[in-house]
């Protein structure tokens, strides 16, 4: 489709078919991406996520505008042979979801059809995979108002397979000097991280040096039991079948944030 498909002058003003003009300019992959840098950002200014598929998995990167861990209030000085980048203020993660369909749909060696697309119109991705073990389709985008991401997952396998989806976090590393110097320390950013759940509701809660905050997630189903792996993870188990469906919600809050 041409712009002036599009674009019309009715005489007066000039008319623009907002979907049909911004879909030219749409993201469209045709095998999977191989890093997640080469993913889909999605968000709604608040909250914001970077989403791939790995062989075996569709993967969230969340994050959020203001999970900082503030340093204590002194001078800043040099960041020297970056030993102290820990201990200056920094911007931290919040975790990754990860839905687990039970067979590697998108690994590239079996695949017959894939399909991703980023519409810029509705702010919204969608990715379809086909391979001899099934077919799988997934919708992911942010809400402006509530601040939360929704995800609906379908798929029709070849066998009865139990699915996961699991929420995790496992630290923040500050590669300090733009990446010129990587320690191999074992410190992964705040501490006191802890999983937790009830009924079908799972979080995260991770405290900074200045605020807290928590990671939310909930299927929109009583069936499917929350289960703590650790401090780090937690996640649900969804009943072997050949088919499943699911909306699942995803939110974030800190500690500063009205409730």
């Amino acid at each position: 489709m041409r712009d002036s498909d599009s674009i019309s002058f009715n005489g007066s003003t000039i008319d623009v078919d907002m979907d049909a003009y911004l879909s030219q300019h749409d993201i469209i992959y045709l095998t999977p991406a191989e890093q997640g840098y080469e993913g889909f950002p999605l968000g709604n200014g608040d909250m914001g996520a970077m989403v791939w598929t790995a062989p075996d998995n569709i993967c969230f990167q969340i994050n959020k505008c203001d999970t900082w861990d503030d340093a204590p209030d002194k001078p800043f000085g040099a960041w020297d042979d970056g030993n102290h980048a820990e201990n200056y203020t920094s911007l931290r993660h919040c975790g990754r979801l990860k839905i687990f369909p039970g067979f590697p749909m998108f690994d590239w060696k079996y695949l017959e059809d894939f399909r991703a697309r980023l519409s810029l119109n509705d702010a919204k991705a969608n990715w379809y995979a086909r391979n001899s073990l099934g077919e799988i389709n997934c919708i992911a985008y942010f809400s402006h108002y509530p601040k939360v991401m929704v995800v609906q997952y379908t798929d029709k396998l070849c066998e009865s397979v139990k699915r996961k989806v699991i929420l995790s976090r496992w630290g923040t590393r500050v590669f300090e000097h733009w990446y010129a110097t990587s320690k191999r320390a074992k410190h992964f950013g705040p501490s006191g991280t802890k999983a937790g759940s009830d009924k079908n509701e799972i979080w995260i809660y991770q405290p900074t040096r200045s605020l807290n905050f928590v990671v939310v997630c909930k299927i929109a189903s009583e069936k499917y039991e929350p289960v703590i792996y650790h401090s780090r993870q937690a996640g649900f188990t969804i009943d072997a079948d050949t088919k499943c469906s699911f909306t699942l919600y995803l939110s974030v809050v800190t500690s500063e944030e009205s409730c």
